[in-house]
């Protein structure tokens, strides 16, 4: 690529983030507490993302329902089409953002 490639393909990112359309939405984070364990809540848009305070993590069944009860406990949502990345959770909300606690 060549140079002006390069600092035209900046700009455009650039600019594009000062469209608040364009840009990464606000997000939503909440830290909470199950079982013990704290976890921390993030969404955007209408996925929230479940990630626990620890070094190691073992994704099991039981670790799993507790991400999903910490996610349910922060944002007042059931969610739904989870799938563990690591030793985070993503999954859908069934509700808008406007509902969140």
């Amino acid at each position: 690529m060549r140079a002006t490639a390069r600092i035209s393909v900046i700009a455009a990112a650039l600019s594009a983030l000062s469209f608040p359309g364009l840009a990464w939405s606000e997000k939503y984070e909440k830290k909470v507490e199950v079982d013990g364990s704290t976890y921390r809540v993030e969404v955007r848009d209408s996925v929230v993302i479940v990630a626990k305070k620890a070094l190691v993590v073992a994704f099991t069944m039981e670790e799993r329902d507790r991400m999903r009860r910490a996610a349910t406990e922060a944002t007042g949502c059931r969610v739904y089409d989870e799938f563990p990345n690591g030793a985070k959770l993503k999954a859908k909300l069934d509700c808008a953002r406007s509902e969140l606690r």
